[in-house]
């Protein structure tokens, strides 16, 4: 009978788990930051639109640069809340 080779278990002090459980926050981070990119630039129709587009693209796209740039030294979660919280100063819908 041959030895049945160990199983990997993840448990929360194991290293694999703690890198499972950084990729699972990491994902959700970004999916949190692609639904705020997406309602920041969702921007209703008005006489107001064109400057709102494009101090929003503006802010989108600086904060973009520094997540990919690896420059988001607050993490990606602090620049999710920070677009959140201009398009909620600009006062819109988003």
């Amino acid at each position: 009978m041959r030895p049945s080779i160990p199983q990997s278990t993840l448990t929360p002090d194991s290293l694999a788990y703690a890198e499972a459980d950084r990729t699972r926050i990491e994902r959700n981070d970004l999916r949190d930051l692609l639904k705020a990119v997406r309602d920041a630039l969702d921007v209703p129709p008005g006489h107001r639109r064109p400057t709102m587009l494009d101090s929003r693209a503006l802010l989108v796209v600086g904060t973009l640069t520094d997540v990919l740039d690896g420059k988001a030294s607050l993490g990606i979660a602090w620049e999710t809340e920070l677009i959140r919280q201009k398009v909620r100063e600009d006062g819109s819908h988003a």
